[in-house]
């Protein structure tokens, strides 16, 4: 394996129709390195380890391996003859992995300390050399050993037919390493003219290819030759391949070219717009199959074929500002972005829907509601006004635009918006396009800073988060304190506020989001730190929120919930993650004990198997919903 020395973005794993718990899809993962042992290749990204079946076509996240709130990352990988995995990292030591075990070799133990693991490569015997900072270390299964006198900063390993060791370096030349003597080839004794060597080979016929980042070097005829060759001439050659027949695969900054019989064939890559992609790493599989860490995926070279590419859509989401999530009836996951209008996934692919092909009134989308006639409604970017275009609805075939922009919204059965705007509460008929005020008769009933729902019954429901400063009585109301949610029916409007006992009160604040179950009652959660969750349960006379639990830590980004199909209750944090409540106890899920990606979410919803579907900071996320 070789040091990988630029960042390269691949778009995560996914195989059409397949998805596997944990999957990302997001455009800014990083894939540093990869491994081939048994028809399976096996990777390391920036944070998270996966593998891919080369027959299936499957890709699969270890969700035991991930690089958690560090600031390190996995940079190199390495499958043995036993089955396996090492993994090494730049601020974290080293890992040995297999399945049910993990061996961690941490960054402070001797001779790992202050190293990065550049590069690993086993010798087929038990052991696994690997290039740290500091120079070669010999692993076994129980000890790890710095060879003496080893070159630092070494960026690639080979173990020739004699079983001796070749270590390409950095800044200091190749390195030959037998009978516990090492000797020095550089740009001063040699006819190397580069003294930084990216990787090298062997071929069938024992000539050495060396590449470094001014072109390609052979040693053959007992000398060192410059391939002169366009292509390679004061070129970036990050990675050699010696094939089975003689030939020698080259990758780097010129893409893919094969050289047999002193002829130079270049390779392009099908459905891609660039006819030549940076390739960093090449590794030989089965069959004569050539793999390729390339700029943005995994691509493959079989015999007889173009350079293709290993997607995991078609389509991709190429946003990194994403905002929002809902899925329709039929399944569909539609995905709100800040800069690139709608992603959406049919189950097979993902496709974008913007200004140019559908009719998207706006690139900039703050939310997205379905209703009960599964019309797909979004809201433009509410932080933006000179960029928001306000609230679209449409049926699948063509959108209509309402030219307000309401930042809290719902959409009630008869598709009519309801919305709060200047401290009053307006319901704006689709069908009449009229438009009609509710007026409160508490007149400081703060709405302009609430959030809206429509239950099951077609009732509106206003959550207050404010405090008035002063607070007119009303002759129909004995509660000063107006603070806590109002329903909107056709029996008028009615305020609940807390009945529950003085120390589970709403105290000084009223609540921040309510959300209604699937048995339709009210659930919400006071403003204030202690975060505590009340329910308005509809079946109980006189109405009246009674306190049920408190979240546990400190909710700071909490947003917003939602109930799964089994009646649980979800929230999700712009800090920590999703919690779930089971009726007894609550469970959190973030980025250091689940698949979760990082700890920032945005937004998820429930397909119709109950799995979730969340945005957060690095993308969207499919988790298989727990039993």
């Amino acid at each position: 394996m070789k040091k990988l020395l630029f960042l390269l973005f691949l778009i995560p794993k996914f195989v059409s129709g397949q998805l596997f718990e944990g999957e990302v899809f997001l455009p800014n993962s990083s894939i540093n390195d990869i491994s081939i042992r048994n028809n399976v290749i096996w990777a390391c990204e920036n944070q998270v380890i996966f593998k891919y079946d080369i027959v299936s076509g499957i890709f699969t996240q270890i969700p035991d391996l991930k690089y958690g709130k560090s600031t390190g990352q996995f940079i190199s990988i390495e499958a043995d003859e036993q089955g396996q995995i090492w993994i090494g990292t730049d601020g974290n030591g080293l890992y040995r992995y297999s399945p049910g075990s993990i061996r961690h070799y941490p960054y402070g133990e001797r001779p790992l300390n202050y190293s990065s693991i550049t590069c690993l490569k086993s010798a087929g015997n038990g052991v696994v050399w690997a290039g740290i900072t500091n120079g070669l270390v010999k692993i076994t299964k129980d000890t790890i050993v710095l060879l003496e006198d080893s070159p630092r900063q070494i960026t690639s390993i080979y173990i020739d037919g004699n079983g001796n060791l070749w270590c390409g370096t950095e800044y200091n030349g190749l390195f030959h390493y037998a009978q516990g003597k090492w000797k020095n080839f550089n740009s001063q004794n040699s006819h190397i003219p580069q003294d930084n060597i990216t990787d090298f080979c062997i071929d069938k016929s024992g000539r050495c290819w060396y590449a470094t980042d001014k072109g390609l070097i052979v040693f053959a005829d007992k000398e060192l030759k410059t391939i002169v060759a366009k292509y390679f001439t004061g070129t970036y050659i990050s990675s050699v391949v010696a094939g089975s027949s003689g030939e020698v695969f080259v990758g780097g900054a010129m893409g893919l070219a094969k050289i047999a019989n002193n002829i130079v064939k270049t390779y392009n890559t099908k459905n891609r717009r660039a006819d030549v992609t940076f390739l960093q790493n090449l590794e030989l599989g089965i069959d004569r199959t050539l793999w390729c860490i390339g700029e943005n995926n995994l691509k493959k070279l079989t015999p007889g074929e173009e350079l293709q590419t290993i997607d995991r859509q078609s389509n991709r989401i190429t946003s990194q500002r994403l905002s929002s999530v809902a899925v329709d009836s039929s399944g569909k996951i539609w995905v709100g972005s800040f800069d690139k209008g709608i992603f959406v996934y049919d189950g097979k692919q993902w496709s974008n829907l913007d200004t140019t092909n559908s009719g998207l009134p706006g690139m900039d989308v703050a939310d997205i509601t379905i209703d009960s006639r599964n019309n797909i409604w979004i809201n433009g970017e509410e932080n933006s006004p000179k960029r928001s275009w306000g609230i679209a609805q449409t049926d699948g075939t063509k959108w209509k635009v309402y030219p307000e922009r309401f930042v809290h919204y719902t959409i009630d059965a008869s598709g009519s918006i309801w919305y709060a705007k200047k401290n009053m509460l307006f319901r704006y008929s689709t069908i009449t396009d009229s438009e009609e005020s509710i007026r409160f008769p508490v007149e400081q009933f703060m709405i302009n800073e609430s959030t809206l729902i429509c239950d099951k019954n077609g009732e509106i429901w206003i959550s207050s988060k404010y405090i008035p400063e002063k607070v007119t009585l009303s002759a129909i109301y004995d509660d000063i304190n107006p603070k806590g949610t109002a329903r909107i029916s056709d029996d008028g409007i009615k305020i609940y506020h807390n009945e529950g006992r003085p120390e589970n009160s709403l105290g000084d604040f009223g609540f921040s989001h309510i959300f209604c179950d699937g048995s339709n009652n009210l659930w919400a959660i006071n403003d204030d730190l202690s975060k505590k969750i009340f329910k308005l349960d509809k079946s109980q006379k006189p109405l009246g929120w009674k306190f049920v639990t408190s979240i546990p830590g400190r909710y700071d980004g909490f947003d917003f919930g939602k109930f799964d199909k089994k009646n649980r209750l979800w929230l999700g944090s712009y800090q920590y993650g999703l919690t779930l409540w089971g009726g007894k106890e609550w469970t959190i899920y973030n980025s250091s004990n689940s698949l979760l990606p990082d700890d920032d979410v945005r937004d998820f919803d429930f397909d119709k198997d109950n799995n979730l579907w969340v945005v957060t900071r690095q993308g969207v996320t499919f988790l298989k919903a727990p039993k």
